[in-house]
């Protein structure tokens, strides 16, 4: 489940967008924005280690012009979408979302639309998944500044399969989310290469591009879901599916 917000500048839609490379925090602040008249989900944001991200947020530019310096010239609207797998947080999401429309937000943005996304059911054995923007994948079994090297699929099915398999238990023991998930193959027709990212005043080492999944359709979709990867509730990790088959 998924919905879309349309941020435009406050006095003209048409206007160009001037926003930090190191962007990502703001719209973390706009999430719990959005949550904050919910009490009993806004409570994550209270806790010194929340745990995995009941969902995964990405930020995106109609197009980006022109990069300078630490910042970013982009075209509007930027668009934030949320994409989450539970009823609650969804609602959540979209009655906090509803409510700030027509609002100053982050950076001087207003909410000026709102969409709901067509619903993405998995229903078969393999698809295609595009990561939009950066994907954090951690190498299983290591400290927090290891990322995998996305040349090696079979680093990359690990860390994927590691990280889904502890959020699923973790969303289901915290948030009593029925969330499943046994793990997926990553196929030799995925095309990713490595990015790197600006994130609270550093540098991540992060991954770009499509996988090309085969497994169980709750796996699967849990991913579409909830996300690829660690960090998905800092702004990375999204995918979309472009294709399913058999």
């Amino acid at each position: 489940m998924r919905v879309k917000l349309l941020l435009y500048s406050r006095d003209d839609k048409q206007r160009l967008l001037t926003i930090p490379l190191d962007f990502r925090h703001y719209f973390i602040s706009l999430i719990k924005t959005i949550l904050q008249p919910s009490p009993s989900l806004f409570s994550r944001f209270q806790q010194e280690k929340p745990g995995y991200s009941p969902y995964v947020f990405n930020v995106s530019f109609a197009r980006i012009l022109v990069a300078h310096q630490d910042m970013l010239d982009v075209v509007p609207p930027l668009t934030v979408t949320i994409s989450t797998g539970d009823m609650m947080w969804f609602t959540s999401f979209c009655n906090g979302a509803i409510a700030l429309k027509g609002q100053e937000t982050v950076l001087g943005l207003d909410v000026g639309g709102i969409d709901l996304c067509q619903p993405v059911v998995m229903g078969k054995a393999a698809g295609v998944f595009s990561i939009r923007g950066h994907a954090c994948l951690r190498k299983a079994a290591s400290g927090n500044d290891a990322y995998v090297d996305p040349v090696n699929l079979a680093e990359v099915e690990e860390s994927i399969n590691s990280q889904a398999i502890v959020k699923a238990r973790f969303l289901k023991s915290y948030w009593n989310i029925a969330a499943q998930y046994s793990p997926v193959v990553v196929l030799p027709e995925s095309r990713l290469s490595k990015g790197v990212c600006s994130h609270y005043g550093g540098k991540l080492t992060t991954v770009r591009g499509s996988l090309v999944l085969a497994g169980g359709a709750d796996s699967l979709q849990f991913l579409y879901d909830y996300g690829v990867g660690v960090r998905t509730g800092q702004g990375f990790g999204l995918a979309e599916v472009i294709k399913q088959y058999d």
